[in-house]
C-alpha cells in the first residue's frame, strides 16, 4: 500500500491507561497531568459502561480455568454501570489521582481448580510485573474503597474462589501466580505461574494524509499533528483529541480519526481497551497529495517502519565522535538513568512526554559515536510512584543491552548516561506549557 506519511502509532504505558494510573501526589501541587491522565482514564471507563465488559484471562488460552483479571478501566466501567443503575450521573473529574471510578487497582479473582476427585481451593495471589533491569516484583495488595468493595461483591465467581485488588500496574510482561491448598496436581507447579501475554493494536485502516479544513487554510501544508485516542475492545475509535498541533485542527483531527480501524490490543486473549496516538499529516491537496521526498538522513534522524512505534528507533554512528567532542554533558555516575531509583527527568507530561523522550533517545550514541538501537519496553511504577518508561538500547558491537529509565512527568538538567556521548545537543528546555518546550 501506498502511502503518503511515514505513519507513526504510540501504543503507551503498559497496556496504556488501562493498566496503570498517574502516581499519587507526593507534596504540594498535584501535576495538572497526572489530573488530566486520571480525568481521561475515568472519562474512557464511563463511556464504556454501556458495553459488555469481559475480564481477561489468567490462562494464555483463554479458557480462565485458575481465574480472572479485571483491569482498572473494566472496574471503573463496574462500577460507572452500578452508580447509573442507581439513578446517579458518574463524572470523569478527579481532584486526586484514582479518586474515580476508575480505581488505582486491579481485581485477581482465583478460581478452585480440580485435581482428579479433589477440588483445589486458591489460598495466595500475587501479581509480578516489570521493573528494575527487567526483573518482575510483587505488586502490593490495596485496600478496597467502598465503591471498589460493591463491585468486588457483585462479580460473577465461582464458590471458594479468593479475590484480591492490588495496586495498578502495567500487565505487559507481567504475571500471576497461584498458591493452592493442599499437593499440587500431576504435572503442575505449585504455585502456578501465569503469564499475561500481550498484542499490541493493530492499524487496520489509518489514513496518514488528510485534508486542511477551511478554518485552517493559512497554516502550511503540511502541518503534522499527532491524535490521540483509545481503541477500545472491538476496535472502534473513542475519545479523540488532538494530542499535538494547532488548535485550528482540532475539529477536524477528531472528525479525521472516527474513520480508523483498529485491531484491538490483548491481553492472554482478551480484547482490552488500550489508548493509542497517530501522527497524521493535513495538507491542502488532501489524501491523494503525494509524499515529499525525504531528505537525507542527519546525525540525529531516526529509521522507523512505516507502523513501527514512536518510542523505537536506530541512529546512524557518528565516525570520530567521543567523550572529548560529545555535543552533550554526561554523567559519571554508573546508576544514572539505568535505575528507577535516578531516571532521567524529560519532563513534557502525557501529550508532549513521549516526543521528548524519543528527542532525548536521538541525540544518544555509544562511546565512539556508534549508532543506537532504542525500544521501549513498557512502563512501571518508580520508587516514588511515578510512572516510569523503560526503554532497551544497545549501540553498535556492545554485547549488552542498557536498560533506561525515564520520566515523563518531573523535569531536570539532562546529561547521557555515564558511557554514552551525544552526536547533538538534546535541544530540550524546562517545558512549558503547551509545547515540547524546545530551545
Amino acid at each position: 500500500m501506498r502511502r503518503a506519511l511515514l505513519l507513526v502509532v504510540l501504543a503507551t504505558a503498559g497496556l496504556a491507561a488501562q493498566t496503570q494510573s498517574p502516581p499519587p501526589p507526593l507534596s504540594g501541587q498535584i501535576p495538572p497531568q497526572l489530573l488530566e491522565f486520571e480525568s481521561r482514564t475515568n472519562r474512557i471507563a464511563i463511556e464504556l459502561a454501556s458495553e459488555p465488559i469481559a475480564p481477561i484471562s489468567l490462562d494464555a488460552d483463554g479458557s480462565r480455568r485458575h481465574g480472572v483479571l479485571y483491569d482498572r478501566i473494566m472496574l471503573g466501567s463496574l462500577t460507572a454501570k452500578r452508580m447509573i443503575a442507581e439513578g446517579k450521573t458518574p463524572s470523569p473529574e478527579v481532584t486526586v489521582p484514582g479518586s474515580g471510578v476508575a480505581p488505582n487497582a486491579h481485581v485477581i479473582v482465583a478460581h478452585p481448580v480440580k485435581c482428579g476427585d479433589r477440588l483445589r481451593v486458591p489460598k495466595d495471589i500475587v501479581l509480578f510485573a516489570v521493573s528494575g533491569r527487567g526483573g518482575q516484583t510483587a505488586v502490593r495488595e490495596v485496600v478496597p474503597s467502598e465503591s471498589l468493595e460493591a463491585v468486588i461483591a457483585a462479580l460473577e465467581k465461582p464458590a471458594e474462589a479468593m479475590v484480591v485488588a492490588v495496586l495498578a500496574a502495567s500487565l505487559i510482561n507481567a504475571r500471576v501466580e497461584i498458591t493452592y491448598e493442599g499437593d499440587a496436581c500431576p504435572g503442575e507447579a505449585d504455585p502456578v505461574s501465569l503469564p499475561i501475554t500481550f498484542a499490541g493494536p493493530r492499524p487496520v485502516r489509518v489514513l496518514g494524509v488528510a485534508a486542511l479544513p477551511p478554518e485552517a487554510s493559512t497554516l502550511p501544508s503540511p502541518t503534522v499533528v499527532r491524535i490521540q485516542f483509545y481503541a477500545d475492545p472491538t476496535g472502534k475509535v473513542r475519545l479523540a483529541s488532538l494530542a499535538t498541533g494547532p488548535a485550528e485542527l482540532l475539529t477536524a483531527a477528531v472528525a479525521h480519526a472516527s474513520q480508523f480501524q483498529i485491531e484491538p490490543a490483548r491481553a492472554n486473549g482478551t480484547p482490552v481497551t488500550q489508548s493509542m496516538t497517530v501522527q497524521v499529516s493535513f495538507t491542502t491537496a488532501g489524501p491523494s497529495a503525494p509524499r515529499p521526498p525525504a531528505p537525507p538522513p542527519g546525525p540525529g534522524d531516526v529509521t522507523m517502519s512505516s507502523n513501527g512505534p514512536l518510542g523505537s528507533g536506530t541512529t546512524p554512528g557518528v565516525p570520530g565522535l567521543s567523550r572529548a567532542n560529545s555535543a552533550c554533558a554526561m554523567s559519571d555516575d554508573p546508576n544514572f538513568g539505568t535505575t528507577p531509583q535516578q531516571p532521567i527527568k524529560v519532563g513534557g507530561g502525557v501529550r508532549v512526554g513521549p516526543a521528548r523522550e524519543r528527542q532525548y533517545l536521538v541525540a544518544l550514541r555509544g562511546p565512539e559515536g556508534q549508532g543506537v538501537t532504542f525500544r521501549r519496553e513498557g512502563s512501571l511504577r518508580g520508587p516514588e510512584g511515578i510512572i516510569l518508561d523503560k526503554y532497551a538500547l544497545k549501540y553498535a558491537g556492545a554485547q549488552d543491552t542498557i536498560s533506561l529509565f525515564l520520566d515523563e512527568y518531573r523535569w531536570d538538567e539532562l546529561k547521557a548516561p555515564a558511557g554514552l556521548v551525544c552526536a547533538q545537543p538534546f535541544g530540550l528546555k524546562r517545558p512549558d506549557e503547551g509545547g515540547l518546550g524546545k530551545d
